[in-house]
């Protein structure tokens, strides 16, 4: 891409490292709604012209290659889809070590982080990238022989190019259909992450997902599942049998490790996977486990203890920005007595559906932000307990003065941050420091 005239439009995480990529042999522009004071006084030292979202047609037409932020939705710029160059075929293009890329409607972030660290402390120079971590062209500059990617549909959706070594999916549920409109179309975004690899390259599926998968890739499939399975499609299956995850295919079947070997950082199903993912590596899995320091591994905004009030245990889960993370939260604490806060954006998703599945799981659902009035209808429509709050503030007072003892007040939004935060992670730490106010004043 040298020598091009290249228009950057957004000026996030992507933007920004596409710019430090880009800049040395290429007229660049770039297009953003609204440009901080230090970006403007950046790209002004860069001599990078800027535009706002009035000049968006001259933008897209003066320039050769445009390379868009993963938040764009282009649907309704088609006529200009011969210049959309994505960062995902941009990695493709120059990095040059080994590429393991995870997707899925949940259960990616934490699959993506415990993967790459066991790797990493096992002798792998690896970094992750992507969703999370590092941009990916920012991942090209560094000197490491593997790269982990958490990849979201957004990432993936434009994508032509982008063959990983080991493509993962986690799972697939409905989600983003604010943006896909279609479950069908989500899921063929979702697909992208190994609809362009080779025989010699790796596809690691859900079991149920593996009929509808396989005539989209020409990679070598594996599937994993919670118990024991068979498709003539794969290679090879990941499962548990007898307390051990196991895998089986028609030459051997191999004892992996036993689940009381594993740390209960993350759920039971993403261990199936990060396993089944060491081991496709011809790493020893139950040597990497015993030599990880899983103190290191930080899960920040996944079910992450924040602190006990007066008997109640706080738990910012924010991540969870679907209903299937929010009911796997949920279910983590089954034996307990839960009050569930939710809120956010549902991004075309029907959480009745989410009510109706924990109403007698939990004691209370608490409900704020941009579509609580839709929420707390739900509730009553399946008769949950259910309360509305305009703040994060006033539920986190409330619960200190009301709850009993020995109750847990999960925040588990089961929606996207939009409506009120910049993104999970701000609403996170917003959460987090509100809680810790009313530590202090104990």
């Amino acid at each position: 891409m040298e020598g091009n005239k290249i228009g950057i439009w957004g000026f996030g995480v992507v933007g920004k490292s596409a710019v430090s990529f880009f800049k040395s042999n290429n007229q660049i522009e770039v297009l953003d709604e609204k440009f901080s004071s230090e970006d403007t006084e950046y790209l002004t030292k860069q001599a990078i012209t800027t535009f706002n979202s009035s000049n968006l047609i001259n933008f897209l037409e003066q320039n050769n290659q445009i390379i868009p932020s993963p938040g764009i939705n282009l649907n309704k710029y088609k006529a200009y889809e011969h210049k959309w160059k994505v960062e995902t075929d941009i990695f493709q293009e120059y990095f040059q070590g080994k590429k393991i890329a995870i997707t899925g409607t949940a259960g990616k972030t934490s699959v993506t982080t415990i993967l790459q660290e066991i790797m990493k402390q096992n002798g792998i120079n690896s970094m992750a990238g992507g969703n999370i971590g590092l941009g990916m062209l920012d991942l090209i500059k560094q000197p490491i022989d593997s790269a982990v990617l958490e990849l979201s549909s957004f990432q993936l959706e434009y994508s032509k190019k982008f063959a990983p070594n080991i493509a993962i999916i986690t799972n697939f549920f409905p989600n983003h259909l604010d943006r896909h409109e279609t479950e069908e179309n989500y899921f063929n975004a979702k697909l992208n992450i190994l609809s362009h690899q080779t025989s010699n390259q790796i596809a690691l599926v859900p079991a149920e997902l593996v009929d509808k998968i396989s005539p989209h890739t020409q990679a070598k499939i594996y599937s994993f599942a919670a118990s024991k399975h068979y498709s003539p499609r794969t290679a090879g299956q990941f499962f548990i049998e007898d307390n051990f995850i196991t895998m089986a295919s028609e030459i051997e079947t191999i004892k992996l490790i036993h689940v009381d070997k594993l740390p209960t950082n993350t759920f039971l199903q993403n261990w199936v996977t990060i396993t089944a993912a060491l081991h496709l590596q011809k790493m020893s899995v139950e040597n990497c486990i015993a030599q990880t320091n899983f103190e290191k591994i930080e899960l920040e905004h996944r079910l992450e203890k924040v602190a006990t009030i007066n008997g109640i245990t706080f738990y910012n889960d924010s991540k969870s920005t679907t209903i299937d993370s929010t009911l796997a939260a949920v279910n983590k604490f089954k034996d307990a007595k839960v009050t569930l806060v939710l809120g956010g954006l549902s991004k075309g998703v029907n959480r009745e559906i989410l009510i109706e599945q924990i109403k007698n799981k939990v004691q209370n659902i608490y409900c704020f932000g941009g579509e609580s009035d839709q929420l707390i209808n739900f509730c009553i429509k399946q008769n949950a307990n259910c309360l509305k709050f305009d703040t994060l503030e006033e539920i986190i007072k409330f619960s200190i003065e009301n709850l009993s003892t020995d109750t847990i007040l999960l925040f588990s939004p089961a929606g996207s941050s939009f409506d009120l935060f910049k993104n999970y992670i701000e609403r996170g730490i917003r959460f987090k420091e509100l809680v810790k106010k009313y530590e202090q004043k104990k």
